[in-house]
């Protein structure tokens, strides 16, 4: 019993988990439309120039130091608010206490009037009323002098407030434009396509399923076994695509051993091989799209995406960080078709660190939707033993 599990167990972590939900022809044209709505966003932003990105990035620093600069006048007005009433408090008790010591000195300790009608003389008396009337009108006019201060600061702060949330508004909006901004000169936050890549490889499937006369309701999956197991047949595995290599990095959703390399997920696997490595398909398909050049190129260099029906079930396959590119869409591959040189080095290639072969499988045929439903190499059978440092052959 406990043997039967364990076979059973390792089934289950060999096969990958498949979940490929129906998609029609319509769907795909919506997509298509959004894709195409985020184009425009990204066009309408490329008129700005790198220098006038710049700048923009020169603005929201300055507006950052304002509110900082600005907060803490807030903090030191709220401060000195804070130091004048207690110099009031103050400066009250001291006058108290003075006068009550004038009370004191006097003898009779009932009142002032008694310190200053008690009086040996006029001299005496004029010289008594001047140090109380003095006295009073000092604690008077600095009392004043204090609440005028608190009103004043008081203002103050009212209106730095007020700065600080205009400066706060400008940089949440310059904030979102630098975004947009960054977005469309770098549309790459992990290695794949860009939404114009996207674009034009939603638009060969759409022409590829239409070509077959698949119906805008109809389930496109169906339409795409039929048509690879008519060109290529059905494949019954898979195999390595290079002759022999170590695996140097592991398939990430969160990335941890790249840091700064390009992107926060790592929807694949990478092969150590020399740069100009031959690189075969995974198993039999039909090339789906080639990435050659455009702002895809920035973050996994050269590509190659491999549409494949493995025992009656849709994948998709891709390589990265490759030196050339040796096929084209709609080319029938096997697992003994060379369809790219291995890179890595290469400096337009801003997400590699050394030569490799990055190789990554999702769930369906689809090139846009790559990465939301890549899985783990690794659930493959082939590559179920593809730990770091240990080494794997075709």
């Amino acid at each position: 019993m406990k043997k039967i599990l364990k076979i059973f167990l390792i089934m289950l972590f060999i096969i990958p988990v498949y979940n490929v939900n129906a998609q029609t022809l319509q769907q795909m044209y919506n997509q298509l439309a959004e894709l195409e709505k985020q184009q425009a966003k990204v066009n309408s932003g490329k008129k700005l120039t790198s220098s006038q990105i710049n700048n923009l990035k020169v603005e929201i620093n300055n507006l950052s130091a304002s509110i900082t600069n600005t907060e803490n006048e807030i903090e030191k007005a709220t401060n000195e608010i804070k130091d004048s009433e207690k110099k009031i408090e103050q400066k009250k008790e001291e006058t108290d206490q003075m006068l009550l010591y004038l009370q004191l000195s006097s003898g009779q300790g009932d009142s002032l009037l008694e310190y200053v009608f008690e009086a040996e003389d006029y001299t005496d008396f004029i010289y008594r009323y001047a140090v109380v009337n003095q006295m009073s009108d000092y604690n008077q006019e600095l009392t004043n002098e204090l609440n005028n201060l608190i009103e004043e600061l008081t203002t103050k702060k009212s209106e730095l407030a007020t700065k600080q949330e205009q400066l706060a508004t400008q940089k949440q909006e310059q904030s979102s434009k630098l975004a947009t901004l960054n977005a469309n000169l770098d549309e790459l936050t992990e290695e794949g396509t860009s939404i114009a890549d996207d674009i034009k490889s939603l638009k060969l499937d759409i022409d590829k399923y239409e070509k077959m006369g698949c119906p805008r309701n109809a389930d496109v999956n169906e339409y795409a076994k039929k048509h690879l197991a008519s060109v290529i047949g059905v494949a019954n595995g898979w195999s390595l695509p290079v002759t022999s290599a170590i695996v140097t990095s592991q398939f990430q959703i969160v990335r941890t051993d790249c840091i700064g390399c390009g992107g926060s997920s790592h929807r694949g696997i990478d092969l150590g091989v020399p740069s100009g490595t031959n690189v075969y398909a995974a198993a039999n398909g039909q090339v789906a799209y080639v990435v050659t050049s455009g702002s895809s190129l920035s973050c996994g260099g050269i590509k190659v995406y491999v549409y494949h029906n493995v025992n009656g079930r849709l994948y998709t396959t891709v390589y990265m960080h490759l030196s050339q590119a040796l096929v084209r869409a709609g080319q029938n591959v096997t697992p003994n078709t060379v369809i790219a040189k291995s890179g890595g080095t290469e400096s337009y290639d801003n997400c590699s660190t050394g030569a490799h072969l990055h190789f990554g499988v999702a769930n369906g045929n689809t090139v846009s939707g790559f990465n939301s439903n890549a899985f783990n190499p690794r659930n493959l059978a082939f590559l179920s033993a593809a730990a770091d440092g240990v080494s794997l052959s075709r």
